[in-house]
Protein backbone atom coordinates (compact mmCIF):
# COMPACT_ATOMS: atom_id res chain seq x y z
CA UNK A 1 0.00 0.00 0.00
CA UNK A 2 1.20 3.02 -1.00
CA UNK A 3 0.87 5.91 1.89
CA UNK A 4 -0.43 9.09 0.78
CA UNK A 5 2.38 11.78 2.53
CA UNK A 6 0.79 14.60 4.96
CA UNK A 7 0.79 17.66 2.47
CA UNK A 8 -1.81 19.95 3.87
CA UNK A 9 -3.63 21.36 1.05
CA UNK A 10 -4.54 25.36 1.88
CA UNK A 11 -8.26 26.00 2.84
CA UNK A 12 -10.84 25.40 -0.01
CA UNK A 13 -8.30 23.60 -2.24
CA UNK A 14 -9.35 20.86 -4.39
CA UNK A 15 -7.98 18.41 -5.94
CA UNK A 16 -9.59 17.53 -9.40
CA UNK A 17 -7.28 14.64 -10.76
CA UNK A 18 -7.64 12.02 -13.13
CA UNK A 19 -6.99 8.02 -11.94
CA UNK A 20 -4.14 8.34 -14.43
CA UNK A 21 -1.84 10.69 -11.77
CA UNK A 22 -0.32 8.51 -8.98
CA UNK A 23 0.28 8.99 -5.27
CA UNK A 24 3.75 10.18 -5.66
CA UNK A 25 2.85 12.61 -8.59
CA UNK A 26 -0.03 14.07 -6.68
CA UNK A 27 2.14 14.19 -3.63
CA UNK A 28 5.12 16.03 -5.66
CA UNK A 29 2.68 18.94 -6.78
CA UNK A 30 1.40 19.60 -3.69
CA UNK A 31 5.01 20.11 -2.34
CA UNK A 32 5.88 22.23 -5.44
CA UNK A 33 2.66 24.41 -4.23
CA UNK A 34 3.88 24.62 -1.18
CA UNK A 35 7.01 25.93 -2.18
CA UNK A 36 5.44 27.92 -4.57
CA UNK A 37 3.35 29.83 -1.56
CA UNK A 38 6.79 30.31 0.34
CA UNK A 39 8.39 32.07 -1.99
CA UNK A 40 6.20 34.78 -2.23
CA UNK A 41 4.74 35.13 1.14
CA UNK A 42 7.13 38.46 1.69
CA UNK A 43 5.88 39.82 -1.91
CA UNK A 44 2.95 42.69 -2.33
CA UNK A 45 0.17 41.33 -4.15
CA UNK A 46 -0.30 42.65 -7.60
CA UNK A 47 -2.68 45.66 -7.87
CA UNK A 48 -5.79 43.50 -9.10
CA UNK A 49 -9.19 42.30 -8.14
CA UNK A 50 -10.36 39.11 -9.72
CA UNK A 51 -14.53 39.58 -9.56
CA UNK A 52 -15.48 36.18 -10.33
CA UNK A 53 -13.20 35.04 -7.26
CA UNK A 54 -14.29 37.92 -5.26
CA UNK A 55 -10.53 38.55 -3.84
CA UNK A 56 -7.13 39.57 -5.01
CA UNK A 57 -5.02 38.43 -7.27
CA UNK A 58 -2.05 36.50 -5.39
CA UNK A 59 -4.66 35.85 -2.72
CA UNK A 60 -7.84 34.08 -4.36
CA UNK A 61 -5.33 33.25 -7.76
CA UNK A 62 -2.05 33.02 -9.61
CA UNK A 63 -0.95 34.24 -13.11
CA UNK A 64 1.56 32.14 -14.87
CA UNK A 65 3.42 33.45 -17.92
CA UNK A 66 4.54 33.67 -20.88
CA UNK A 67 0.54 32.95 -21.44
CA UNK A 68 -0.27 34.95 -18.45
CA UNK A 69 -3.31 32.07 -17.35
CA UNK A 70 -5.71 32.99 -14.63
CA UNK A 71 -5.66 30.03 -12.25
CA UNK A 72 -7.44 29.99 -9.10
CA UNK A 73 -5.25 29.20 -6.53
CA UNK A 74 -7.73 26.10 -5.31
CA UNK A 75 -6.49 24.71 -9.19
CA UNK A 76 -3.05 25.31 -8.79
CA UNK A 77 -1.84 21.53 -8.09
CA UNK A 78 -4.13 20.35 -10.87
CA UNK A 79 -2.87 23.52 -13.14
CA UNK A 80 0.95 21.86 -12.04
CA UNK A 81 0.19 17.90 -12.65
CA UNK A 82 -0.86 19.01 -16.15
CA UNK A 83 2.26 20.72 -17.04
CA UNK A 84 5.22 18.89 -18.99
CA UNK A 85 8.01 17.74 -16.95
CA UNK A 86 10.15 19.33 -16.35
CA UNK A 87 9.26 22.30 -15.14
CA UNK A 88 10.93 25.49 -14.04
CA UNK A 89 8.42 27.93 -12.01
CA UNK A 90 9.82 31.74 -10.49
CA UNK A 91 8.36 34.13 -8.37
CA UNK A 92 7.94 37.88 -10.00
CA UNK A 93 7.76 40.53 -9.08
CA UNK A 94 4.40 40.37 -7.22
CA UNK A 95 2.44 38.23 -4.95
CA UNK A 96 1.04 36.05 -7.62
CA UNK A 97 2.91 36.74 -10.42
CA UNK A 98 5.18 33.21 -11.68
CA UNK A 99 7.11 32.79 -14.69
CA UNK A 100 7.43 29.40 -16.45
CA UNK A 101 9.08 27.48 -18.58
CA UNK A 102 9.78 24.19 -20.02
CA UNK A 103 12.86 22.82 -22.22
CA UNK A 104 10.45 22.89 -25.21
CA UNK A 105 9.69 26.48 -24.68
CA UNK A 106 13.59 27.51 -24.37
CA UNK A 107 16.70 28.04 -26.38
CA UNK A 108 19.49 25.06 -25.91
CA UNK A 109 21.41 27.09 -23.91
CA UNK A 110 18.28 27.76 -21.32
CA UNK A 111 17.40 24.49 -21.60
CA UNK A 112 20.93 23.11 -20.87
CA UNK A 113 20.87 25.38 -17.66
CA UNK A 114 17.31 23.97 -16.54
CA UNK A 115 18.91 20.36 -17.25
CA UNK A 116 21.73 21.42 -15.31
CA UNK A 117 19.47 22.99 -12.35
CA UNK A 118 18.34 19.48 -12.30
CA UNK A 119 21.20 17.76 -11.87
CA UNK A 120 22.75 19.84 -9.43
CA UNK A 121 19.73 19.61 -7.24
CA UNK A 122 20.25 15.66 -7.32
CA UNK A 123 23.47 15.94 -6.51
CA UNK A 124 23.18 17.94 -3.64
CA UNK A 125 20.32 15.94 -1.77
CA UNK A 126 22.43 12.61 -2.62
CA UNK A 127 25.19 13.89 -0.23
CA UNK A 128 22.74 15.27 2.15
CA UNK A 129 20.89 12.00 2.72
CA UNK A 130 24.64 10.48 2.86
CA UNK A 131 25.72 12.98 5.34
CA UNK A 132 22.62 12.32 7.37
CA UNK A 133 22.22 8.80 7.13
CA UNK A 134 18.74 9.06 5.65
CA UNK A 135 17.06 7.10 2.63
CA UNK A 136 14.02 7.66 0.40
CA UNK A 137 11.56 6.66 3.13
CA UNK A 138 13.10 8.74 5.96
CA UNK A 139 10.56 11.38 6.79
CA UNK A 140 10.72 15.01 6.28
CA UNK A 141 8.94 17.56 8.17
CA UNK A 142 8.39 21.21 6.27
CA UNK A 143 7.22 24.18 8.15
CA UNK A 144 5.75 26.45 5.80
CA UNK A 145 3.01 28.81 5.37
CA UNK A 146 1.81 28.35 8.97
CA UNK A 147 1.27 24.61 8.15
CA UNK A 148 3.21 21.58 9.00
CA UNK A 149 3.92 19.18 6.56
CA UNK A 150 5.58 15.97 7.10
CA UNK A 151 6.59 13.44 3.47
CA UNK A 152 9.28 11.14 2.77
CA UNK A 153 11.96 12.00 1.10
CA UNK A 154 10.87 9.82 -1.98
CA UNK A 155 8.58 12.93 -2.77
CA UNK A 156 10.70 15.68 -2.60
CA UNK A 157 13.27 13.80 -4.56
CA UNK A 158 10.38 13.62 -7.25
CA UNK A 159 9.49 17.14 -7.01
CA UNK A 160 13.15 18.55 -7.40
CA UNK A 161 13.26 16.56 -10.53
CA UNK A 162 9.74 17.43 -12.12
CA UNK A 163 9.51 21.19 -10.55
CA UNK A 164 12.98 23.60 -10.61
CA UNK A 165 11.63 25.88 -8.08
CA UNK A 166 13.81 29.39 -6.82
CA UNK A 167 13.98 28.96 -4.10
CA UNK A 168 16.93 27.50 -1.91
CA UNK A 169 16.63 24.77 0.54
CA UNK A 170 18.87 22.33 2.96
CA UNK A 171 17.81 19.51 4.65
CA UNK A 172 19.26 19.20 8.86
CA UNK A 173 19.04 16.48 11.43
CA UNK A 174 16.34 17.54 13.95
CA UNK A 175 16.78 17.21 17.66
CA UNK A 176 14.77 14.66 19.36
CA UNK A 177 11.15 14.49 18.32
CA UNK A 178 8.93 11.91 16.51
CA UNK A 179 7.57 13.97 13.74
CA UNK A 180 10.04 13.41 11.36
CA UNK A 181 13.90 12.24 10.75
CA UNK A 182 14.88 15.14 9.65
CA UNK A 183 13.78 19.34 8.66
CA UNK A 184 13.51 20.42 4.82
CA UNK A 185 14.62 24.72 5.22
CA UNK A 186 13.48 26.55 2.64
CA UNK A 187 15.18 30.15 2.33
CA UNK A 188 13.59 32.79 -0.10
CA UNK A 189 15.40 34.91 -2.67
CA UNK A 190 15.87 37.72 -0.48
CA UNK A 191 17.48 35.08 2.38
CA UNK A 192 14.14 35.37 4.63
CA UNK A 193 12.86 31.82 5.73
CA UNK A 194 10.25 31.04 8.53
CA UNK A 195 12.50 29.80 11.12
CA UNK A 196 16.04 31.42 12.82
CA UNK A 197 17.02 27.56 13.65
CA UNK A 198 16.31 24.70 10.98
CA UNK A 199 17.20 22.73 13.74
CA UNK A 200 14.11 22.65 15.73
CA UNK A 201 10.50 22.80 15.42
CA UNK A 202 8.04 25.57 16.41
CA UNK A 203 5.46 24.26 19.12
Amino acid sequence: MVEVPNLQLHKGQRLLVSPTYADDEIASARLAEVMLHFSQERLLPAVRWIPTLNGQLGDVAVKFFPEGVLIPRTEVVQYLLEQPKPIAVASMSARGLFARWTPSMTDPAARQELENGIYVARRTLDAILLELGLGEESRLVLQAGGQRHVFPVRIFRRCILDYQIFVAWTIKPLSATAVADARLFLVRADGTSDSDNPTTLPP
